[in-house]
């Protein structure tokens, strides 16, 4: 862990925790109807990070000051971010992974910024329980693979559950404290892609985001 970093966030998690004690039970996530430019505000959020990494790095070393551990989860996947409002649970390592990567922002270059390309995006389905299904989403990018072979030579996907703030979404993708293994961060902050396709919907209290990367 980064002590230099995490010595910078300003609340003690004493304090945060004592003032989540207050929630009776901690949220999956606190849902909003979606901004209308949702897509276009997580692209611009995207690119902030890839034009201004060093500038994105404070974002993310100031969220780390709302990172706490939920005590009635006993699996490795226990830690919750709650802010403004919108809560993520499942986080692994929690604070030290924040720290970690705001510390690893604050040292990156700057890369070129993505184009929105609405060839690459990809239907998000109306039944939730196929948002993640592999067999649907492997078929969904080859049939991209196929369709703009002539146009792109290298493609990456991923998706993001329940963070409907775009600028939440694009932060914890980055810092991808999960099992993902920074495959998000890696698609999000790799130079060599060009163009993105980005979906997003919601149904219900669910809300998915499928991002598809090309070059």
């Amino acid at each position: 862990m980064n002590t230099d970093y995490c010595n910078k966030s300003k609340n003690s998690t004493h304090e945060i925790i004592t003032s989540f004690n207050s929630i009776e039970k901690i949220p999956k996530i606190i849902l909003n109807e979606p901004d209308a430019n949702f897509n276009n505000i997580l692209l611009t959020y995207i690119n902030k990070a890839r034009n201004s990494p060093k500038e994105f790095s404070n974002l993310i070393l100031e969220c780390a000051d709302y990172i706490l551990k939920n005590p009635k989860i006993s699996s490795s996947s226990k830690y919750v971010f709650f802010k403004d409002k919108i809560s993520k649970i499942g986080l692994k390592r929690g604070k030290p992974e924040f720290c970690d990567a705001a510390a690893l922002f604050g040292n990156l270059w700057k890369v070129n910024k993505l184009e929105l390309d609405e060839d690459l995006c990809i239907t998000i389905p109306d039944n939730i329980k196929i948002w993640t299904d592999r067999d649907y989403l492997m078929q969904a990018i080859e049939n991209k693979r196929n369709k703009l072979a002539s146009k792109y030579e290298e493609f990456a996907f991923h998706f993001d559950l329940g963070t409907i703030d775009p600028k939440y979404s694009v932060l914890l993708q980055l810092v991808d404290d999960n099992d993902f293994n920074y495959q998000r961060r890696y698609n999000i902050m790799n130079p060599y892609y060009n163009y993105i396709g980005i979906t997003s919907k919601k149904i219900e209290n669910q809300f998915c985001v499928y991002l598809l990367f090309a070059r």
